[in-house]
């Protein structure tokens, strides 16, 4: 299952949304999954380098779904892990998506050094 996410969803006080993006156009999906690895993103860089890291790179995130929303093909295509799955690059991690239904939908997000398989999409 997957939520339809505006350019910022969320009113957790662990990922608060960014002042500098409105909330109001539905744009891209993120998987649970995805939703599940951002916020253990946001933990790991709270806890190593502070809340003002962890919030900037957050919004790093979350401008690199909203520049995928407006720009879907700009990622290099992963068809050897999933036949129609995209990847780009965001900071030290990757992110993965597809477009699907006119909107990107966010597979997975992991760290760039990680083995990548196809059994980690449920697609």
């Amino acid at each position: 299952m997957a939520h339809v996410v505006t350019r910022l969803w969320t009113t957790s006080k662990l990922l608060p949304r960014p002042k500098s993006q409105p909330c109001h156009v539905p744009d891209y999906v993120l998987s649970l999954a995805a939703e599940q690895s951002l916020k253990q993103i946001f933990v790991y860089t709270y806890e190593a380098h502070g809340r003002a890291q962890a919030e900037a790179y957050h919004e790093a995130f979350h401008r690199s779904f909203g520049l995928l929303a407006d720009y879907p093909y700009m990622g290099r295509s992963a068809d050897e892990l999933v036949n129609g799955l995209r990847q780009f690059t965001q900071g030290a991690h990757v992110i993965f998506y597809m477009v699907r239904d006119d909107l990107v939908h966010i597979e997975q997000i992991f760290h760039h050094r990680q083995d990548v398989r196809p059994h980690q999409f449920d697609t």
